[in-house]
């Protein structure tokens, strides 16, 4: 697993960068490959799954289960399958349920449902647990650590816990790349990533 994180300020075109490696922004110069290898942008989207941070998506069918089923052609056996990865993200309770009536959390657990369901090779996350609380927070950080498994990483990060053990981090300024590194390597340059790490651990009081 290749496990990238961005960490950005507010404006610094994290937004415009996923959308831009979903295929649903046009990049002025440059091209973007996977494995060394040019890729287009339907190919990006066969190859990609977005969480998002917010699960505002419509969700259309009469419940859970048919939903997440939805526009798969899946034999009996491959249904069961699915049936389990859903239960093991704690889903079994409310598979009949209408999605309309989930909470965000839940909502945001079916969200990587989806992604396991594709198994895509390679995962966007925008700090999918941002906006939750404790508890589903853990819930939806156990299933995202079943769903990253054996695959490519970027995620959008604004805490800094969630950013250390990243195999690279890529920090945006205005728009344009500032840093690039590993938690240590950053570290140790003592520019714009260390300054943000000791203002955001000071205001939570972190332990080193």
């Amino acid at each position: 697993m290749w496990y990238q994180r961005i960490r950005t300020k507010n404006g610094a075109g994290k937004s415009t960068l996923i959308r831009t490696l979903m295929g649903l922004e046009k990049q002025k110069t440059g091209k973007i490959s996977i494995n060394g290898s040019y890729s287009g942008k339907q190919q990006r989207r066969k190859k990609s799954f977005y969480v998002m941070q917010d699960v505002d998506y419509q969700l259309f069918a009469p419940n859970v289960l048919e939903e997440m089923l939805m526009g798969t052609k899946k034999t009996e056996a491959e249904k069961e399958q699915a049936i389990c990865k859903l239960e093991n993200l704690g889903l079994g309770k409310f598979l009949k349920r209408h999605p309309t009536a989930l909470s965000g959390g839940q909502k945001q657990r079916l969200s990587i449902a989806r992604a396991l369901l594709k198994d895509a090779p390679i995962i966007l996350l925008d700090e999918a647990t941002a906006s939750l609380d404790p508890e589903n927070e853990v819930l939806i950080q156990r299933a995202i650590a079943k769903l990253v498994e054996g695959k490519t990483v970027i995620m959008i990060a604004h805490r800094l816990r969630t950013v250390v053990d990243a195999d690279q981090i890529i920090v945006l300024a205005d728009g344009k790349l500032a840093e690039q590194g590993t938690h240590e390597e950053l570290m140790g340059k003592k520019g714009l990533y260390e300054k943000l790490y000791h203002i955001q651990q000071e205001s939570l009081g972190w332990a080193v």
